[in-house]
Formats: C-alpha cells, structure tokens, sequence
C-alpha cells in the first residue's frame, strides 16, 4: 500500500475537505485547472459511519501537483451546536494512493414467480400457467394430471406415408369447467401440403359446425 503524508494546511490549500469542485466540473469548464493550479479534485465522497458527536466521511481526491488519487477520511460535527475538526487536531494526515476498477456488486431482488407452459383450453394449444406446474389446477397439469407420454410414431409414420402435414387446428369438445376446463375430446388435424391456411380455417370451421349440431 503506497501512502503519502500530508499537514492539515497543505490539505486546507487544496480545498479539502469541502472546498472543492468535481471531475464533472472540470470536465465542463477545462479552464480551471489552469486557473486554480493548486487546487484538488474531488472523485469521490461517502459517508462511513457516526459516532457520539461526529461522522467519518471518506473523501478521494487528485492531487494538483502528482496527478495521483488519494484517498483520506475527515470528520464532521453531528449537530450546530458541535465543533469538530476535520483531520481529528492531527499534525499530519496519512493518505492512501488508490486506482479506479471495475468490481461486481451482488444485490437482492424479488424472486421471480415460477411458470410452465400448458394447454390453453380455449383453443388447445400451450399458453404459460403461473406457479409450479405440480400445483397448477390447469388441465393436463399437476402431479395428478401427468399421464405418461403417448407413441404417436405410428401416427405420425402414417401420416407422412399419406403425404399430410400435422396443423395447429383443434377441436375440443365435452369441456368441464368443473374439472378445470379439461376437454373429454381434442381433434388434431393434418392437411395435405397444397391446402390454403383459408381453406383449412373454413374447413375446421364448418366440421365443428356439424359436429356441435348433432351431439
């Protein structure tokens, strides 16, 4: 640790402790420095701690002769009605030469809320249910609604060897909303390639028409 030793005076001279202008200061007026070759820059100030009649602030500044930053600490009274000297009636103040770097700070925040995706009963698809899908009341969902994964590799083996395309087209039909809007029935559709996004729509459409009428 590089260290260097300065008088309450030449300390005073500078500008500390609160005589003194900022980095951003000077960084908007370039001519001070040439107008105030003596004075310190102030790069930053914080408050440590208090104690029965004073705080302790830390104060690192860029000294006008080496350029160097330095770090001291100072006191001052709590209250009007106190008197306190800022480098504590000391002869001498030891400063510390310190440099500026990048640290990580850990902070605290609000969990965030757990999600899962599941089936959307109004039209069958996946939406996102709050909450942990072991608790959700969604159908297809908690520890008691997880049947174990269907083979659909014959399924979808003949659907390819027919030349159809598996489409996001649903019906559902027999929902429950007692049962936490499960479906009894879910149609799954798969069109041939040349069939329009409009024609699949209508035809989707007018099945679930005929259906509905004669259940």
């Amino acid at each position: 640790m590089i260290t260097r030793t300065f008088t309450p005076d030449q300390l005073e001279t500078m500008g500390l402790p609160h005589d003194m202008v900022d980095a951003a200061y000077v960084a908007e007026h370039p001519e001070y420095t040439a107008e105030h070759p003596g004075a310190a820059i102030e790069l930053h100030r914080e408050y440590v701690e208090s104690r029965r009649w004073e705080s302790v602030n830390e104060l690192i500044f860029r000294a006008p002769d080496d350029g160097k930053a330095y770090r001291v600490h100072y006191r001052e009274p709590l209250t009007e009605m106190q008197d306190s000297d800022p480098w504590n009636s000391d002869q001498s103040v030891e400063a510390v030469e310190v440099e500026q770097y990048d640290r990580t700070v850990k902070a605290w925040r609000p969990a965030a809320e757990p999600t899962h995706e599941g089936p959307d009963p109004s039209h069958g698809g996946l939406t996102t249910h709050r909450g942990r899908r072991e608790d959700c009341s969604g159908p297809d969902c908690g520890t008691d609604n997880n049947p174990q994964p269907v083979d659909l590799s014959d399924w979808a083996d003949s659907l390819s060897a027919d030349g159809l395309q598996p489409d996001d087209h649903t019906v559902q039909l027999g929902i429950d909303p007692g049962d936490g809007d499960r479906p009894r029935i879910r149609l799954h559709f798969a069109f041939h390639p040349d069939m329009t996004d409009d024609d699949r729509d209508h035809f989707v459409m007018q099945l679930s028409k005929i259906v509905m009428r004669n259940l």
